[in-house]
C-alpha cells in the first residue's frame, strides 16, 4: 500500500512537472501578463539665465550622437558660466557628471564629475563653470549624465561661449509678449508695434495665428482664454543682437465644468535694435487636449475644438469604428458598442500638467478593423512605458474586446528622434498579412510582425530615387541609375505584395516621377539625350510621360513631336509637365508647360472629419459618426499594456545617411534632399538652417558677423591662352585653401568643379547651390569663403567680398579685382540660372 501511495504521488508531481513544462513550451512568446503602461518616470533638466528657465530637456538611456543633437542651443555667460535645474520626479540622483565634446562629438574636451549642488523642493540647482578649453563662439556638444539606480540618463545640448548673447533678455520680452495677449486692452494694446497686421494674416481660425494677424486675434478675441501652466522657452538659435525660440504652455479657455484646455506652441524670431526689441517672426498655434472624461459627446459628433489642423483619423471599412490622433494621443470611438478608449497617450487628465508636453513621438494609424482591432505606430523619442528614453519605431495592436494593448515590434534607432520622424513619414504601411513597410536612411524595408524578420528590399534610395502612392499602398523605386535614369524600374503593391518590373526599351532609360491614385507615372528619355552639363546639372528630356498599373497595362501616354518633359509637378489632382523644345542647334529651349488631370475618384468616408465655424471660438473641428453616442451609458476605456515573455526588439542595419542633406525649420526638420540647393533653398525661404548626413553645417539664416567683408588674400587673375575664365576661379578657389592643382585636365575630361573639388580638397564639402537666390552667398563670404559663379558662356567669377551696396568680384577674364552694385549682379546671376558654387570647412 505505501509502495502505491509513493507510486501515485510521483505520478502527481511528474504530471505536474510536464504540465508546467509544456505550458511554459506551448506558451512561449505569449502573454504573461496585463498591466498598467508606466507613465514617464526621467527627469527633466532645465538651464537657467537670471531668472529665467529655458531648453527643457528629456532624459535618453542610450548615448546620442552629438553632432544629431540640434533641440537647442544654451549660450555660456561670463567664464563660461553654466546653470541648470534637475527636476527630479522624486527620483534619486546618485551622481551628476558633465562631458563636453566637439560638436560632432569626435573629441572629449571634459569630462567633469559634479559634487557641490543644491536642493531645493523638487529637484537640484546646479551652478558651476565649464574649463577654459573651449573657444569663444565656437559650438560644442554638452551631456549632462545623471546616475539613477545604477543606470546612466543622458541629457543633451549645444553650448557656445557668447558672453554678449543676452537670453535673458530675449526670454523676458517673448514672456511678456505672451502674457499681454493675456491681459485687457490697455496691456495687449502694446504689442501692436510689434505686429505687421495686414490682409495676408488669417483671422479666422485660432490654431494658426501669426505676425501678419489682428491685434484681437492675437490677444484671443472673445475666447476667455487663461494661461495654465509656466512658459517652457527653447532657444534654437542664438547670436548677440537677435534669436529664435519656440515657447510651450498650456492654456484653459472657459471656466468650470465646462472649460476645455489646449496646448499652444509659439515661435519667435527676434532682434534687438537700438530703442527696442523687434519682432521680425512670430506664429502660433493650438490644439485641445482631449480628455475621454469632457462632454465632447453630442449625438454622432465629437467635438475637438480649435486646432492646428494635424488631425489624422481612419475609419473600419464599414465605419463603424472611427480611430484619431490629435495632440500626440490616439483614440478609438464605437457609437455602436457605445465604448470611447484613449488608446495611447503621453498624458491624461490626472497628469497632463505634471511635465512639459514638448518632446511627443509621432503616432500613425496603420490599419482599423470592424472589430475595432486597430495597429498603429509610434515613432520618435519615447517617452513612457518599457522603451522610456530610447529613440525608435514601436507598432502596437489594440484589441477593443479585451481592453488591451499589445507591442508588436520595436526598431531602435541610432539618429535623432527628429531624422527618424523625417524617414518614416516618406512610408510606413501594414498589409492584411501583417507585412510592415517602411523607409529608413535610404533603405526601403518590409518586415514580418509575426516572425519578427526584417528584409531590406532596397537600399541606397535617394528621395529621387523613391516615390509612393498618396495612400501609400503602392511604391515605385529604381536600384540603379540615379538622375541619369534607368534601365528597370520596381513597381509593388504593398498591399497585395504584387511586384512587376517596369523596362526601359533599348537605347532608352526611365525615371519614376510620381503616382496618380495608385498608377505610376513614369518618364522615358533616349539615353543618347541625358546628359550632365558643365555645370553638374542634369539634363533628362523625357520624349513620353506613361500612366501604368500594377498590372502593367499602360492608361495613358504623353507625347508630342519636338517636345519634351523635363519635370513633373503633383498638385491636388493636377500634374505639371514643366516642357523644353529642341532648337535647330541641338539645344532646349524652355516652353509653356502643359498639364495632365487626375481623375482618380477620391474615397468618400462614411464619418467625417469637418471643418465648421462658430461665433466665438472661429473655426473648429468636429468628427461627425455614423451612429450616436450615448454619453450617461459610454463606456470609456483605457486599455492595459500585455506583457509578454520575449521582447519584441528587432535590430536592422541602417543604411547611411551622409550623402542627403537635412533642412530645418522652427526647430523641425522641413525635408530629406538628395540636392543641398534644394534644401538651401528651403531653409532660405522659411529663416532655418541646413544640415548634412554627417551633421555639418552646410547654411543658416543668421546675421551677419560683418556689415563689410573681404577675403584680401585673392589677388586678381588672369587666364592663360590654354585656359579658361572657369579654370582659373577654380583654381582661386583651390589655392585660397592651400590647395595647388591645375583645373583644365579635369574639366576637358567632363569633370565638374564640385568633382574636381571632391578630388583635390579633404576636409571640405563642396557645394553647388544652383538656383539658390544670391543671399544665400553672404553667408560664405563673411566666415572668409569665396563663391564663384559659374556662366553660361563657360566662364567663371570669383565672389570675395561685399559691402552695404556692392559685391567684390575678382574676374578673370578681365583680370581685375573690382566692385559690382548688388543690383547689376543678382540681374547678371539670376540671367545666368543663379549658378553658385562654394564650400564649407569640416570640423576639425
Amino acid at each position: 500500500m505505501k509502495q502505491l501511495l509513493i507510486k501515485i504521488g510521483v505520478g502527481v508531481v511528474s504530471f505536474a512537472f510536464f504540465l508546467v513544462l509544456f505550458g511554459k513550451l506551448l506558451n512561449k512568446g505569449t502573454t504573461d501578463m496585463t498591466v498598467e503602461m508606466t507613465p514617464a518616470t526621467f527627469p527633466i533638466i532645465t538651464f537657467l539665465s537670471g531668472d529665467e528657465t529655458f531648453n527643457p530637456t528629456s532624459g535618453y538611456l542610450v548615448r546620442q550622437n552629438p553632432a544629431l543633437c540640434k533641440e537647442n542651443i544654451t549660450p555660456l555667460r561670463e567664464n563660461r558660466s553654466l546653470a541648470f535645474h534637475i527636476k527630479t520626479y522624486e527620483n534619486v540622483v546618485d551622481a551628476i557628471y558633465l562631458e563636453v565634446r566637439t560638436k560632432d562629438g569626435s573629441r572629449l574636451i571634459e569630462d567633469t564629475q559634479i559634487k557641490n549642488y543644491e536642493t531645493d523642493g523638487d529637484g537640484i540647482n546646479v551652478y558651476t563653470s565649464l574649463k577654459d578649453l573651449l573657444k569663444d563662439g565656437e559650438e560644442y556638444a554638452l551631456t549632462i549624465r545623471l546616475v539613477i539606480d545604477e543606470r546612466d540618463v543622458f541629457y543633451d545640448t549645444k553650448v557656445v561661449p557668447k558672453e554678449e548673447v543676452d537670453v535673458q533678455t530675449f526670454l523676458a520680452f517673448t514672456h511678456e509678449f505672451t502674457d499681454r495677449t493675456f491681459g485687457e486692452k490697455e496691456e495687449y494694446s502694446e504689442l501692436k508695434k510689434y505686429l505687421e497686421s495686414n490682409s495676408s494674416g488669417d483671422n479666422s481660425d485660432f490654431g494658426h495665428v501669426d505676425i501678419h494677424s489682428s491685434l484681437e486675434q492675437v490677444a484671443w478675441g472673445n475666447l476667455e482664454a487663461s494661461r495654465e501652466t509656466d512658459i517652457e522657452s527653447r532657444l534654437i538659435a542664438a547670436e548677440k543682437d537677435s534669436a529664435s525660440l519656440i515657447q510651450y504652455y498650456l492654456v484653459q479657455i472657459g471656466s468650470g465644468e465646462k472649460a476645455e484646455h489646449y496646448r499652444v506652441k509659439e515661435y519667435f524670431r527676434v532682434s534687438r535694435g537700438t530703442d527696442r526689441m523687434h519682432l521680425l517672426e512670430y506664429e502660433r498655434s493650438m490644439s485641445r487636449l482631449v480628455f475621454e472624461e469632457d462632454s465632447i459627446y453630442f449625438g454622432d459628433t465629437l467635438f475637438l475644438g480649435i486646432d492646428d489642423g494635424t488631425i489624422q483619423m481612419m475609419e473600419s471599412p464599414e465605419g463603424g469604428k472611427v480611430a484619431f490622433v490629435k495632440d500626440g494621443v490616439l483614440f478609438q470611438a464605437d457609437a455602436k458598442e457605445n465604448r470611447f478608449a484613449r488608446v495611447y497617450s503621453y498624458y491624461d487628465k490626472s497628469n497632463y500638467k505634471d511635465r512639459p508636453i514638448i518632446d511627443l513621438p509621432d503616432i500613425r494609424i496603420l490599419t482599423l478593423d470592424e472589430e475595432g482591432t486597430t495597429s498603429f505606430a509610434v515613432y520618435g523619442y519615447i517617452p513612457r512605458g518599457v522603451h522610456e528614453g530610447e529613440t525608435g519605431l514601436l507598432v502596437y495592436t489594440f484589441n477593443q474586446s479585451k481592453n488591451t494593448l499589445e507591442e508588436r515590434a520595436y526598431i531602435p534607432y541610432s539618429g535623432s528622434p527628429k531624422m527618424l520622424k523625417a524617414n518614416i513619414d516618406n512610408l510606413i504601411y501594414l498589409n492584411a498579412e501583417n507585412y510592415l513597410f517602411f523607409f529608413l536612411d535610404g533603405g526601403l524595408y518590409r518586415m514580418s510582425l509575426d516572425d519578427s524578420e526584417a528584409t531590406l528590399i532596397a537600399g541606397n534610395l535617394s528621395p529621387k530615387d523613391f516615390c509612393i502612392s498618396d495612400d501609400n499602398t503602392t511604391a515605385a523605386w529604381i536600384t540603379e541609375g540615379g538622375q541619369t535614369g534607368a534601365k528597370v524600374i520596381e513597381f509593388e503593391n504593398l498591399e497585395t505584395m504584387r511586384h512587376i518590373q517596369i523596362k526601359a526599351e533599348s537605347g532608352e532609360v526611365i525615371k519614376p516621377e510620381g503616382f496618380m491614385g495608385v498608377d505610376l507615372v513614369y518618364g522615358v528619355a533616349k539615353s543618347e539625350d541625358v546628359s550632365v552639363d558643365a555645370f553638374g546639372e542634369v539634363v533628362f528630356p523625357m520624349h513620353s510621360i506613361r500612366i501604368q498599373t500594377e498590372e502593367g497595362s499602360v492608361l495613358k501616354e504623353y507625347s508630342q513631336e519636338g517636345i519634351y518633359v523635363t519635370d513633373c509637378i503633383f498638385e491636388d489632382n493636377l500634374i505639371t509637365l514643366n516642357r523644353v523644345r529642341r532648337t535647330e542647334e541641338g539645344a532646349f529651349k524652355e516652353i509653356d508647360s502643359d498639364s495632365i488631370v487626375d481623375n482618380t475618384p477620391e474615397h468618400a468616408m462614411k464619418n467625417k472629419l469637418e471643418e465648421i465655424v462658430t461665433e466665438n471660438y472661429e473655426t473648429v473641428y468636429q468628427i461627425t459618426m455614423t451612429g450616436e453616442i450615448e454619453e450617461k451609458v459610454l463606456q470609456r476605456m483605457q486599455p492595459k499594456f500585455t506583457l509578454f515573455e520575449e521582447e519584441q526588439r528587432v535590430e536592422i542595419a541602417e543604411s547611411s545617411i551622409e550623402d542627403l542633406f537635412f533642412s530645418y525649420v522652427r526647430g523641425e526638420i522641413s525635408g530629406m534632399w538628395e540636392d543641398e540647393a534644394d534644401a538651401v533653398r528651403e531653409a532660405f525661404a522659411n529663416n532655418g538652417f541646413v544640415l548634412n548626413g554627417k551633421a555639418d553645417l552646410i547654411w543658416e539664416k543668421k546675421s551677419l558677423t560683418h556689415t563689410k567683408n573681404q577675403i584680401m588674400a585673392i589677388k586678381e587673375a588672369t587666364v592663360p591662352e590654354d585656359s579658361t575664365s572657369l579654370a582659373v576661379a577654380l583654381e582661386t578657389m583651390m589655392q585660397f585653401e592651400g590647395f595647388s592643382q591645375d583645373a583644365d585636365p579635369g574639366l576637358n575630361s567632363g569633370n565638374s568643379p564640385k568633382e574636381i573639388m571632391e578630388k583635390y580638397m579633404p576636409d571640405r564639402i563642396p557645394l553647388n547651390l544652383f538656383g539658390c537666390p544670391m543671399d544665400v552667398v553672404y553667408y560664405y563670404l563673411d566666415q572668409d569663403i569665396p563663391v564663384m559663379v559659374m556662366m553660361e558662356n563657360g566662364g567663371g567669377i570669383h565672389l570675395t567680398g561685399y559691402n552695404s551696396g556692392e559685391l567684390v568680384w575678382m574676374e578673370p577674364a578681365k583680370g581685375t579685382l573690382h566692385k559690382v552694385s548688388k543690383e547689376e549682379s543678382r540681374k547678371m546671376f539670376a540671367t545666368n540660372n543663379n549658378r553658385y558654387v562654394t564650400y564649407v570647412r569640416c570640423e576639425e
